[in-house]
């Protein structure tokens, strides 16, 4: 088996013609728990940088135990406000620095215009600022999609009373600026439209964008743009979310379930989604980097329904009319979450956190060699070594968590399904305190990635039983 993977795993020119030099990069946010942070730092210290990580005072990334994954750490204040910029700047003049990053939403614009002030590489700041910006993202979407931006319930009421916007349900309601998935609404009657638009202003700085509710398969497109062109993309299944079920709540949410890679969606699918994606990116302005993009396929060939006990893609019993089309929901400029990362290094041998920190250096040697993926003669398809799925699990209701370890106890239990399971992590262990979930904020207790060399239905059919296998204790 080693003998059969090596010719594909290492199908890549392994030398440059000069030595890379040892360089520094600052980090903008260290992340809010060591699962997510300890990967990138890890990449940073094998690709051989020196990391500066700037961060608020007394971060938990100060504990002794953790100091060996970074050279040195700036206290910064992080408030998301017009002079954030300038602090990144002023906490970096006595270090020598050649690159600056973040994986952060919220610290994305003010990092890249910290990075034009101090003449770093980066992508421009406007281009950021039309990316996070929803309303502005739906103006490149060529699609006549309606949609509404108001600043506050009072506008909304407004511009319903005067006829300029007639709602057609069900409709989303989210914030215009707003990150993983919080505050995400779908709304049957103006009664929640109200409410929900109500919990949307509640946070501050936000205006309520409301749009038409997309019910195709919603999938994860990730982009390296290397002078505008393409290098590597691959497409994922994000499997339907509590808000996707017919008759959901307006409290259901849009947190994710399940990644299955590669998509199963048809082949001239996956080119619209390509095709349409890539040219929204260079509309906004980008020409190289790492994208994490979510998209919904209207008129879609396919559609998630039970079978042979589990839910995945299958084609639809009547289709729907028209030709399929690609809708947009969101950009990110940067890498998805890590585990998505664990999950592209395991089924393409592409590393996304290694070519986020390459591109803020500019290294275009490395940037574009760590950009290609695993031989395409040995994959099952879209040049993928094999199916991965990534089963994510959420919580409820908090507490003090009782289990000492959550998959041990599992594999305890169902030992069969260890085989299958490249990677598992509890985010919570006996003793940690778990907070209260909630419809704005759901708590992530862990995940695993599921792995088949035999087919995709298997790594469904075992995610599911993982999922039904998962038990954390928790003490309320």
């Amino acid at each position: 088996m080693i003998d059969l993977d090596l010719p594909n795993r290492l199908s890549f020119g392994w030398l440059l013609s000069d030595m890379p030099q040892r360089k520094t990069i600052a980090l903008v946010h260290g992340r809010d728990r060591i699962e997510a942070a300890q990967p990138l730092c890890e990449t940073a210290r094998d690709l051989g940088m020196d990391l500066i990580i700037l961060d608020k005072p007394g971060h938990w990334l100060l504990d002794p135990i953790y100091t060996h994954l970074y050279s040195r750490f700036e206290p910064l204040d992080m408030t998301i406000d017009e002079g954030f910029p300038q602090r990144i700047v002023s906490a970096l003049r006595n270090h020598r620095v050649d690159g600056i990053c973040t994986v952060s939403d919220r610290c994305l614009l003010p990092v890249a215009k910290a990075a034009s002030m101090l003449g770093l590489p980066t992508e421009p700041p406007e281009a950021f600022s039309k990316s996070i910006d929803k309303s502005q993202t739906r103006l490149l979407n060529c699609e006549q999609m309606d949609f509404l931006v108001v600043s506050g319930v009072s506008e909304l009421q407004e511009r319903i009373a005067s006829r300029n916007f007639t709602p057609k349900y069900p409709l989303i309601v989210k914030p215009s600026i707003g990150w993983s998935s919080e505050y995400v609404f779908k709304v049957q009657s103006i009664t929640e439209l109200s409410l929900a638009s109500e919990r949307v202003a509640s946070r501050p700085n936000s205006r309520i964008l409301i749009e038409t509710y997309i019910d195709g398969p919603e999938v994860d497109a990730n982009f390296v743009l290397f002078d505008g062109k393409v290098i590597f993309f691959e497409v994922s299944d994000d499997l339907p979310s509590a808000a996707d079920k017919k008759g959901a709540g307006m409290d259901a949410d849009f947190f994710e379930t399940a990644n299955v890679l590669p998509s199963a969606l048809p082949q001239k699918e996956r080119d619209i989604i390509r095709s349409h994606l890539h040219s929204i990116l260079l509309d906004v302005g980008f020409r190289t980097g790492i994208f994490h993009l979510e998209a919904r396929i209207i008129n879609s060939e396919m559609e998630y329904k039970y079978a042979d006990g589990y839910l995945d893609l299958r084609s639809r019993s009547q289709r729907a009319g028209g030709n399929p089309r690609c809708f947009l929901l969101e950009i990110n400029p940067r890498p998805p979450g890590f585990q998505s990362v664990y999950a592209t290094r395991l089924t393409y041998g592409v590393d996304y956190f290694a070519l986020h920190l390459l591109r803020c250096l500019d290294d275009k040697a490395r940037f574009q060699k760590f950009s290609q993926a695993f031989n395409e003669r040995t994959c099952v398809q879209n040049k993928s070594e094999y199916w991965c799925s990534i089963v994510f699990f959420t919580g409820g209701k908090g507490g003090i968590c009782r289990t000492a370890d959550a998959f041990g106890d599992l594999l305890a239990r169902k030992s069969h399904l260890g085989k299958n399971i490249a990677m598992a992590m509890a985010f919570y262990s006996e003793g940690d305190k778990i907070p209260d979930s909630t419809p704005e904020g759901l708590v992530f207790l862990g995940f695993s990635l599921v792995t088949s060399r035999v087919s995709r239905s298997l790594v469904r059919h075992i995610g599911d039983e993982i999922r039904s296998s998962f038990r954390l204790e928790v003490l309320s």
